[in-house]
């Protein structure tokens, strides 16, 4: 897994058909998660750990940040492809970023099966069963604390497997 920032790509590299999606549409929580996720993976490419007492940037409780970690973790062992996560400070929301951010909406959804596809086409593999399993445990503690990911709406048609 590698982690690009986005001014390098150009709007049709980065897989998107009418336009760039911002940070700036996320809700707060939406844009927490997505921040702290990149904060774990610029971590762990530099070899660097990330610890704070009260959770990761933000994150309301210990067993989220865990959790999140937890999901990286399974995300890294899981894919067979490169994936693209903007740095900290990026303003774009990438395409695979995206497709995580809409995995956990249907997970809190109950929408378990576009959730498992939605993970499949991330990460270019069927065994993701641990994935599946961090991202439901992750879901769980969000909820919890009453944060809530709702980015489908922002999900372009192309990248949203279809269920026969």
């Amino acid at each position: 897994m590698r982690v690009i920032s986005a001014p390098s790509l150009e709007t049709d590299d980065a897989g998107y058909t009418d336009r760039a999606i911002l940070c700036l549409e996320l809700n707060p929580h939406e844009h927490l998660l997505l921040w702290s996720f990149r904060e774990l993976l610029t971590a762990r490419l530099e070899g660097r750990s990330v610890r704070h007492l009260n959770g990761l940037k933000g994150m309301p409780d210990r067993a989220s940040t865990i959790l999140l970690r937890l999901l990286a973790s399974e995300l890294a062992a899981t894919t067979c492809r490169n994936l693209h996560f903007g740095q900290t400070h990026c303003q774009h929301l990438l395409p695979d970023e995206l497709v995580l951010l809409a995995a956990i909406d249907r997970l809190q959804a109950s929408d378990d099966a576009r959730a498992v596809m939605l993970l499949e086409n991330l990460c270019a593999s069927h065994d993701i069963h641990g994935l599946l399993e961090a991202a439901d445990h992750l879901c769980r503690a969000l909820h919890k604390r009453d944060m809530v990911v709702q980015v489908m709406h922002l999900v372009p048609p192309a990248l949203l497997p279809s269920i026969h």
